[in-house]
């Protein structure tokens, strides 16, 4: 019990631990305790000593000090002879379990001949805990796991995969693919970690893992070989490997209903395929830096069948994921957790395509790698669901989970955030497939293999549009808690509503003398209508940090999210688009009448238009999230300045928001911030706010409404230190020439913030050249030459020219 209380205060507290290892503030008791605890031999007791070492063991300084423990067998470095072979060390756990791989090692069948032995309960719980404390080092330490892998004397990975080769309970054999797998993986926290020796950490990983490819493949725990066939179906599917992993699955697992080894073979392959740095995302950005993966073997296979990790692909697609809903589960969860497990190896699998030869480019592809790309597993993917397989079919059907259970927190969460970035990601990179890869690899004649492609191929907007309660289900994704799921469905809908086929006329509707396009027909008739309007509202409403602390295609915030919303307002409020579009139906225009009826009032009818008004009504979005600020005033005047919505929006911006002469007064002159990309964001603001005044002023004036605009442009030639509100055209005149007026404070503070930030630029790349070279190297021409196209390269990062 006390070892269990101890595992239960340390699990998953990284480097908590220390104490007990002598490390930190060292206590030698705790130190003591736990050198006691490897004399214990009792089974339960060993069993919970090996589970609380687990726990101790996380972080990257713990696994370290577990290594050398277990190391020293147990005796805190201490190393005793092999011949000993302590209960507590790495020789005692491999040397169980090469003793058990000799004994049931599978030999020529005999019918005369006794049942195989087997394994005790107690003996299979014992081993799973030391199994357990193996993965916890390795997981955290790469330098104990290159150790552990690369001694002779343990022969960990051969030993592990001739035990995976016997009859042993399917239990066991979970717990040896998860500690395989954790021998592969490539863990984000031990890359952190590392600090300046990550790229050569991310090279030795990955160089384990092809290993660990090469030892599955000849392990034939899935059967690979086959006849021989050098022939390849893309986007079919297959009839499935018979023997190994999928006769378990078959035959064992689905009948006890729970499937515990395929969840950790799915687990294997996921973990064996390590995604690129560059190509982590669901931004378009993220897609076009798509390259192969480093950790997976092309050539796998290569003597007797067509090379790559396909096969296994493959099993997770067919055996897996597409038969998920056909078994039988004692406990339901169990079919979404493995939906979360098998969808995780189709996003890697996506992640790691490269199509970067058919992006901007007219250089010939080469044979190998059209050879290559064929036989990817994201290519695999791709075609499948633009062809409108059943793999679509399951996607769509993980989404229909809901956003209600996405919310609740309920196992179907955890599969339709891989979902929607499956989509996502497919969506990217369908027309570099579909106009490069497919038309390339069709005329390819030098493949070494018969190359077999669906007849028919299509966008996947073609493919949703027959599929209507699917791309509603998505649109309400829009209201998930979970700010990642919540953008990747708002960049779904981005997406389909930039498309033609979106973006057409939906024949079977018409109001008045309008007809709707297809997007707003789905939306506005179906019954989610007000909860997908309201999920929008929400999730410009949420509160998020900075954005531009980190990069702009951070997706880790949910201030990306809101910039995300009004993104897809902008994109489809634009002349091209035949109005209504979802960014009308969003923003509270009629539908029937856009250009006519006026917008309702808050207190009748909420909409995305009012979230906007109120997020420039505070006083902190400029200076806090100034990217999200200058695309919401970039809004407001392309509402004014469309001719669809332009009389609609003044006349209920003048009416109800006083907007202009509020905004004018509430926006600061100075910028203060000393950040660029916040500078820049700001001076765009202001822009955008500048241009609607004028925009205000002109149709005033055309209106004859001359009270409105004496009120505004009193403002402008205002003296900027006066306080009160005096008619500044009835002043002496003194007074006025004398004074700064507000539209010269206004552009005085521009001017400022442009160069204070123009001289940040220039200070950062000159400390980054100090850096990386010598700069007393350079000449004082060179210097001035660098200069010059420094601060034109400076000033197309602020996107500003402030001499115009």
């Amino acid at each position: 019990a006390l070892f269990a209380w101890v595992t239960v205060l340390y699990t998953g507290r990284a480097d908590a631990a220390l104490r007990f290892w002598g490390h930190g503030e060292p206590d030698d008791r705790l130190a003591v305790f736990v050198r006691w605890g490897a004399d214990c031999r009792e089974q339960g007791m060993v069993r919970a000593y090996f589970g609380m070492l687990a726990a101790l063991a996380s972080g990257a300084q713990a696994s370290v000090c577990a290594h050398e423990f277990m190391s020293g067998g147990g005796a805190g470095g201490h190393r005793q002879t092999v011949n000993q072979a302590p209960l507590c060390s790495w020789q005692a756990l491999f040397g169980a379990l090469d003793f058990y791989a000799g004994h049931l090692r599978p030999g020529e069948p005999d019918p005369l001949a006794a049942p195989p032995p087997e394994i005790p309960d107690a003996e299979v719980a014992l081993l799973r805990a030391f199994l357990r404390l193996c993965r916890s080092v390795v997981q955290h330490s790469v330098v104990a796991r290159t150790a552990i892998y690369d001694s002779t004397e343990l022969g960990a990975m051969t030993t592990m995969f001739a035990l995976l080769a016997c009859v042993v309970p399917v239990a066991l054999k979970a717990a040896l693919l998860d500690t395989v797998a954790a021998f592969g993986a490539l863990d984000n926290d031990v890359l952190a970690n590392s600090g300046a020796q990550a790229d050569s950490v991310r090279r030795a990983v990955d160089e384990m893992a092809r290993r660990i490819w090469a030892q599955l493949e000849q392990s034939q725990m899935l059967p690979t070989a086959g006849d021989g066939a050098r022939a390849l179906a893309v986007g079919r599917g297959s009839s499935g490997a018979r023997g190994g992993i999928a006769y378990e699955l078959e035959e064992v697992e689905a009948a006890a209903e729970t499937y515990p080894e395929t969840r950790a073979f799915v687990r294997l392959v996921a973990a064996l395929i390590h995604v690129p740095a560059d190509a982590v995302g669901v931004t378009a950005e993220a897609a076009s830096a798509a390259s192969a993966s480093a950790s997976v073997p092309a050539d796998l296979g290569s003597a007797y069948r067509v090379p790559g990790v396909g096969p296994y692909v493959s099993f997770v697609l067919d055996s897996v994921l597409l038969k998920a809903e056909q078994r039988a589960y004692r406990v339901p969860d169990e079919k979404w957790r493995g939906y979360a497990l098998a969808l995780d190896v189709v996003e890697r699998s996506l992640s790691t395509l490269d199509l970067s030869m058919f992006v901007g480019t007219h250089a010939t592809v080469t044979s190998d790698a059209l050879r290559e790309l064929a036989t990817h597993p994201g290519f695999e993917v791709a075609v499948r669901v633009l062809c409108g397989s059943r793999l679509l079919d399951a996607l769509l059907r993980v989404l229909d989970a809901g956003v209600d259970a996405v919310n609740a927190g309920a196992a179907a969460a955890s599969a339709v955030l891989p979902a929607l970035r499956i989509l996502l990601r497919v969506l990217h990179v369908q027309t570099a497939v579909l106009r490069g890869a497919v038309p390339a690899l069709a005329e390819a004649d030098s493949l070494g293999f018969a190359l077999n492609l669906p007849r028919s191929l299509t966008t996947l907007e073609q493919l949703l549009l027959s599929r209507r309660e699917s791309v509603v289900q998505i649109a309400a994704l829009v209201g998930a808690v979970d700010p990642h799921v919540s953008l990747a469905a708002v960049r779904i809908v981005h997406i389909l509503a930039d498309s033609t086929v979106f973006n057409g006329v939906d024949d079977r509707v018409t109001r008045g003398a309008l007809t709707l396009n297809r997007m707003v027909s789905m939306i506005d008739g179906s019954t989610d209508s007000v909860r997908i309007l309201h999920a929008f509202i929400t999730s410009l409403e949420a509160e998020g940090g900075d954005d531009v602390e980190g990069d702009e295609s951070d997706d880790d915030s949910a201030a990306a999210l809101r910039v995300a919303v009004v993104d897809l307002l902008l994109a489809n409020i634009v002349s091209s688009k035949p109005a209504p579009t979802i960014a009308h139906y969003l923003l509270g225009f009629s539908v029937s009448r856009p250009a006519a009826d006026d917008l309702p009032d808050p207190a009748q009818r909420a909409t995305v238009l009012h979230t906007v008004l109120d997020l420039l009504r505070g006083d902190s979005l400029l200076a806090r999230q100034p990217r999200l600020a200058e695309r919401c005033y970039h809004l407001v005047h392309r509402l004014c300045a469309d001719p669809v919505t332009s009389d609609v929006a003044l006349r209920y911006l003048r009416a109800r928001e006083t907007f202009v002469s509020t905004q004018l007064r509430a926006v600061p002159a100075a910028i203060t911030t000393d950040r660029p990309r916040a500078t820049s964001a700001e001076l765009h603001a202001r822009a955008w706010l500048w241009r609607t005044a004028a925009l205000e002023l002109h149709s005033l004036v055309l209106q004859d409404s001359r009270p409105r605009a004496k009120l505004i442009a009193e403002w402008l030639v205002a003296d900027a230190a006066q306080t009160d509100d005096a008619d500044v055209f009835t002043s002496r005149p003194s007074a006025f020439l004398d004074a700064q007026m507000h539209l010269l404070a206004l552009f005085s503070g521009v001017r400022q913030a442009y160069r204070d930030a123009m001289a940040t630029l220039q200070h950062q790349r000159r400390e980054a050249e100090a850096d990386s070279a010598d700069a007393d190297a350079m000449d004082a021409e060179d210097i001035v030459k660098s200069d010059d196209v420094a601060t034109a390269e400076d000033a197309a990062l602020l996107g500003v020219d402030i001499s115009s």
